[in-house]
């Protein structure tokens, strides 16, 4: 009898053996830790995790991405992370990612259809093989680009952690039916504008004009405020279109956009294209050019 015990709780031990490693397999957010370039890229990862990971912004609050230097610190950080996720089109990602090594990355702009030329981002993501140019890298600011990021981003994980692939692919379901919302939102918003136009002191909606036939019109030309005649070319068009309203970023600063307000009695709004909780920021942002001419 005494025999027959023991080899019962062998049994039971072998059996907890299996099942323990399984569940195992699941998500263990303490010993995951993801790391994103800018903030926007963790509200997309905290929505298909369901915030269940650590996620580590790069570039701080207030910080332009496109000027930003990751420190040796930094390096070492996304270094030790089990997922890097990039633009790829940034120069501080260039030099995190070659710097690191043996840390899963995920370019986006490998999936997106990229806007490339005339532009004055000059900035080159390195990985392997795979060279990125001349990108506008705000390809987050549009709900076209955005449903593509938050595909990309679920297969990534799902790849990463199979056992959490069905709460993962739910997830990335709701937030594209927020996207859907958005888009229908937008379509109807910027249909009813006067005119297709708007100024901005740095191109960041590219990416957005193009989704909606919009027609951006920056202060800024490759990286440089505008010439005097730049200048009273910008006042004619904003008189010319009736604009009342011009946009220059919470990150940039510029007396350009104030003197050009001043001479069509007009007003500066600040956007933050680089705001975390980016489903309300895009309602924000189409809202403020819709109202752009009142």
């Amino acid at each position: 009898m005494k025999k027959l015990f023991n080899y019962g709780i062998v049994g039971l031990l072998c059996f907890f053996s299996i099942i323990i490693p399984s569940c195992n397999r699941s998500v263990s957010p303490s010993d995951n830790s993801i790391v994103v370039s800018i903030e926007p890229l963790r509200y997309f990862v905290e929505k298909i995790t369901d915030g269940q990971f650590p996620v580590t912004v790069l570039v701080p609050s207030g910080v332009s991405p496109e000027t930003f230097e990751p420190s040796a610190q930094n390096i070492k950080e996304a270094g030790k992370s089990r997922l890097f996720i990039a633009t790829g089109a940034l120069e501080a990602e260039a030099n995190l990612l070659q710097g690191i090594s043996g840390t899963d990355r995920l370019i986006l702009a490998d999936s997106i259809s990229p806007i490339t030329g005339g532009h004055d981002h000059r900035h080159t993501a390195t990985e392997a093989h795979h060279t990125l140019r001349n990108i506008d890298p705000h390809i987050w600011l549009s709900p076209a680009e955005a449903r593509v990021i938050t595909q990309s981003i679920t297969r990534k994980l799902c790849a990463l952690y199979p056992g959490s692939c069905q709460a993962f692919q739910q997830n990335c379901t709701l937030l594209l039916q927020q996207i859907d919302s958005l888009d229908r939102y937008m379509t109807r918003q910027f249909a009813d504008m006067p005119s297709n136009c708007f100024i901005i002191y740095h191109p960041a909606l590219t990416y957005l004009a193009r989704q909606y036939r919009l027609k951006q019109i920056a202060i800024e030309k490759d990286g440089k405020e505008p010439t005097g005649n730049g200048l009273k070319a910008l006042i004619d068009t904003a008189r010319t279109h009736n604009i009342r309203t011009l946009f220059c970023q919470t990150q940039l600063n510029s007396q350009a956009v104030h003197t050009i307000a001043n001479e069509i009695n007009g007003r500066v709004e600040i956007i933050d294209p680089l705001a975390h909780n980016w489903l309300q920021n895009m309602y924000a942002i189409t809202d403020a050019i819709t109202g752009s001419y009142q």
